[in-house]
């Protein structure tokens, strides 16, 4: 404690050092002591205008191309992708200004997005000109698209070829990006720009290590990224000023935080999206954060997904391909001299006529990511380059080797040599599993030393890998653990649970943990024991509780499945409090986690040869084609994203949904599964589920989603009404 007091007094703001809550409290300081004025503040900005922005937000973008194939790669990132587009789309002045004003900007947008090509976009001068939003007329074009593409019930983003009568708001940055990958220019109807005007006053000087910074005309942001580059890669610091810019070049200005009110106190709500709006009464709604300022937030992750496109775009037109691709990296498909690698759906043919891809040699990648020298915004002797191949792909002498990488869907992907020693391995879908192996890993032939990761999933990944390879494995033992959740108690309805079977350990941020149901079934959650003997047992084992209902459980020991087996009514003589019991046959363990993990399908995307990507497909898939639908529904920014895969672990995983329209039917099939779910409740009254799956198509568990009022697919919500609007 005394060492972080000691380098945080390195900073001059005034904040308590009890009151910093992450790197954002400290940007947030540091703009206060520059005397920076919260946008909400000073600027006139119409409600209507943070509706248009907020309509073309979106958050990074992550997606795998090549599936289930493992291919040669090497991986490239941008430097500190955020604060980088900050400097690019000439932010600063928004920042630092004395007013704002909304400027008609469709001519010069129009004229802008027909002078883009991939060199006029390397032009620094370029850049801000960017800045601006667009309402626009999607005809197949390639744009960022947020919307459910599965049955899982999450809303999820894709970049795909995106059609729609209903005309959509876009920032500049992604329709510049539309132009390189769709290869046309999209219909712009009007556009707008929020345009500074004048500095405000009391701005005043601060430092920043050993740096002056006058706000006034240095930019912050740009600072803290240079300041960063005279640190060791090791150094912590390092890691945190990376942070540090991150929250207050972008992240901030993006801050929504969910508040629940109680059912009788609920609040009139204002709603907009583009030029949308709507009133409606909110038990739980998203408050702006005190920097929130959405016109700087929806800018500035466009333009991280214009770097992305602009570096596919010139894989592309170099013949190349890639592996995957996560908000400022990607996997570029290359070997030192270059050549064809086998995959599906490759356009290239080998001479065995196997479908191929081309590999870029090494000298290449690094000559693309050369290019991108041009627009480096900051100090060239302190930041040389902005995209850069990273250290995953060289040894600890830094001699580049070859890397190999595997992709299973967005953000579920591992780095290897060819002797199968993992070099960096995907958490996602994973990190809310809980292992009793606290042990870290860290390969120990790589240039890059200063990431670690679970050993527990590493062990798992290099399973993955040999079983897709064929191989002789043997599972890891720990394999046969139950799959259990651990989650910090910070919902109401979890820490009442709990308290019904241990009010000593039921507080606020405590943590439970909580087995899956192998075949679906209530959410329950336990006393938290990090010893695996604890969890189960029908005697000696803890009590969980349904979220749900309360009903009481006991998880059975493999060797105690046959005694509830020939005793089916051992629970009520046993022990009175204790209702039910799950057979250990009944609960997920970890090997169950990783058998799904694999099978995880990339449903943004198709399969090769055009039909939906599933469980076994392979290959290099192709950007899936979008449908929009009038009206659109609206949801809220945040989600909570402590369940990474198909199961939900708390009640509130989905975002907020903002109501129909005015004018439109609350009850409208295709708008509110809630209007399903009472005539789903009806026809349940004379034909069994199982009958009504067989009728329609539709598997049990969807329909169980349904009358619980989740959301489901489009389709499946338009064959379901289609039976059940027969039948009335």
């Amino acid at each position: 404690m005394n060492a972080l007091k000691t380098e945080y007094q390195k900073y001059p703001i005034d904040l308590q050092p009890e009151k910093v809550h992450s790197a954002a409290s400290i940007a947030k300081a540091y703009l206060g002591m520059m005397g920076l004025t919260r946008p909400a503040a000073k600027y006139a900005v119409a409600d209507k205008i943070h509706g248009i922005a907020m309509q073309a937000y979106y958050g990074g973008r992550a997606e795998c191309r090549i599936r289930n194939t493992i291919v040669p790669v090497v991986l490239c990132d941008f430097t500190s992708e955020y604060p980088t587009v900050n400097c690019l789309l000439g932010m600063w002045p928004q920042f630092v200004a004395k007013s704002v004003k909304v400027k008609d900007f469709t001519k010069e947008a129009r004229s802008f997005i027909q002078s883009v090509t991939l060199d006029r976009l390397f032009e620094l001068l370029a850049w801000p000109n960017l800045a601006f939003f667009a309402l626009i007329q999607p005809d197949s074009d390639v744009l960022p698209v947020r919307t459910q593409y599965s049955d899982s019930g999450e809303t999820n983003i894709g970049l795909n070829p995106f059609t729609s009568k209903e005309p959509v708001w876009y920032a500049g940055p992604d329709l510049a990006a539309s132009v390189l990958l769709s290869q046309r220019r999209p219909k712009i109807i009007k556009a707008i720009k929020l345009v500074p005007a004048g500095t405000q006053k009391g701005l005043t000087p601060t430092v920043l290590g050993d740096r002056a910074i006058n706000p006034a005309h240095d930019n912050f942001f740009r600072a803290v990224i240079e300041n960063r580059q005279t640190l060791a890669s090791d150094d912590p610091q390092n890691y945190f000023l990376k942070i540090l810019a991150n929250a207050g070049g972008y992240g901030m200005y993006a801050e929504l935080n969910r508040v629940q009110f109680g059912k009788n106190s609920p609040k009139q709500l204002h709603v907009y999206s583009g030029e949308e709006y709507r009133q409606r009464q909110a038990t739980s709604i998203e408050v702006a954060g005190p920097w929130y300022f959405p016109p700087v937030a929806s800018l500035i992750t466009a333009g991280g997904r214009l770097l992305l496109a602009m570096l596919e775009k010139a894989v592309t037109d170099a013949g190349g391909t890639y592996l995957m691709c996560d908000t400022d990296s990607m996997a570029i498909v290359a070997t030192e001299p270059g050549g064809l690698v086998a995959c599906n759906g490759g356009t290239h043919g080998n001479p065995s006529g196997e479908d191929s891809v081309k590999a870029l040699p090494w000298h290449e990648v690094k000559s693309i990511a050369e290019r991108f020298a041009q627009l480096n915004p900051y100090d060239k002797s302190l930041v040389p380059d902005i995209l850069k191949v990273e250290n995953y792909n060289y040894d600890r002498q830094g001699k580049q080797r070859q890397v190999n990488g595997f992709g299973i869907s967005a953000k579920r992907y591992a780095l290897f040599t060819g002797d199968d020693t993992i070099i960096k391995p995907s958490e996602h879908g994973l990190g809310p599993y809980f292992h009793p192996n606290k042990r870290r890993y860290r390969p120990h032939d790589c240039k890059n030393q200063k990431d670690s990761y679970p050993e527990w999933m590493v062990q798992g990944w290099r399973w993955i890998l040999q079983n897709h390879q064929g191989r002789d494995l043997r599972s890891p033992k720990w394999f046969n653990l139950l799959a259990m959740r651990k989650i910090a108690i910070t919902t109401p309805n979890v820490l009442g649970s709990l308290r019904r079977i241990d009010r000593d350990s039921a507080k606020p941020y405590n943590f439970v943990i909580s087995p899956l149901p192998l075949f679906g079934g209530p959410m329950l959650v336990g006393p938290f024991s990090d010893d695996p003997r604890r969890w189960a047992g029908i005697e000696d084992g803890p009590d969980y509780v349904s979220v749900e209902d309360g009903a009481r459980f006991r998880l059975c020991k493999p060797e105690e499945d046959e005694i509830l087996i020939w005793n089916p009514d051992f629970a009520a003589r046993k022990n009175s409090k204790t209702t039910k019991y799950l057979l250990s046959a009944q609960l997920r363990d970890l090997e169950q986690v990783f058998r799904d993990y694999v099978q995880h399908p990339e449903s943004k995307s198709l399969a090769p040869d055009g039909s939906p990507c599933v469980a076994n497909t392979r290959g290099l898939l192709l950007r899936r084609p979008i449908r929009g639908f009038a009206p659109f529904r609206l949801i809220g920014k945040e989600v909570d994203r402590s369940a990474q895969d198909d199961y939900a672990v708390v009640s509130d995983i989905t975002p907020l949904e903002y109501g129909s329209p005015q004018g439109v039917k609350a009850n409208a099939p295709l708008s509110d599964n809630r209007a399903i779910a009472e005539l789903l409740e009806e026809k349940l009254k004379a034909v069994p589920i199982k009958e009504l799956a067989r009728q329609t198509g539709i598997d049990r568990n969807t329909i169980r989603r349904v009358l619980r009022g989740e959301r489901v697919h489009a389709k499946t919500r338009l064959k379901l009404t289609s039976v059940l609007s027969r039948e009335q």
